[in-house]
């Protein structure tokens, strides 16, 4: 038995940002304030009104690139209006957080929404994790991150379920689950607080 099992989600963003990502812009190719406006008010419209689970993937994606985005703007540190930004795009996140773990606790099965929606609120908690971009998210990084490489995604799973109490998973009969989304490179993983933490310690020996 393990004890104190709760429904909770941690998850590893798997070879989808480049680390080049969160370089520092040089001040010619730094976005203004007007820019960032627009475009996060143009894709939480978006993300609202979305017809299409398609659709409303894409809306995600542009938020939480956006939310990076803001993260590593150097400007962040002095500025209320860009902290603004940030707080307004993670509370939107937060809410498709929510939203996903109402459904986890009513036990639903993960098959049995979207793909959008669990990719979504998957990547909406890596983002809220590195709120202040020093700190949480970077520990959720995988190793050889980037555009174009190998999707090592599925190998990690299975050394997972090999290595990391085993009987713990699903596939043998426990309660743990973790389920792979290729197109965003993500992995998301329903389990105890303990094996939580093996898997966090797996994923930096990675690095």
């Amino acid at each position: 038995m393990y004890p104190t099992y709760r429904t909770s989600l941690t998850f590893f963003l798997l070879l989808f940002w480049s680390t080049a990502n969160a370089q520092v812009a040089s001040k010619s190719d730094e976005k203004s304030f007007r820019a960032y406006d627009v475009e996060i008010s143009k894709w939480m419209v978006a993300e609202a009104t979305a017809d299409t689970s398609s659709d409303h993937e894409l809306a995600v994606i542009e938020l939480a690139r956006l939310y990076t985005e803001l993260a590593s703007d150097p400007r962040i540190v002095l500025s209320p209006t860009l902290n603004q930004y940030r707080v307004k795009l993670r509370g939107r996140l937060m809410k498709i957080l929510r939203e996903l773990e109402i459904r986890i606790t009513r036990k639903l099965m993960p098959f049995d929404r979207s793909t959008s929606d669990r990719l979504q609120s998957a990547l909406e908690r890596h983002l809220a994790a590195g709120a202040d971009f020093t700190g949480g998210a970077r520990h959720f990084l995988a190793p050889r991150a980037g555009a174009g490489m190998p999707d090592y995604g599925p190998h990690l799973v299975a050394l997972i379920q090999r290595t990391i109490a085993p009987e713990f998973w699903d596939i043998n009969g426990g309660p743990g689950v973790i389920v792979y989304y290729p197109p965003l490179r993500l992995l998301v993983v329903r389990a105890t607080s303990q094996v939580h933490g093996r898997i966090r310690n797996l994923n930096n020996m990675l690095h």
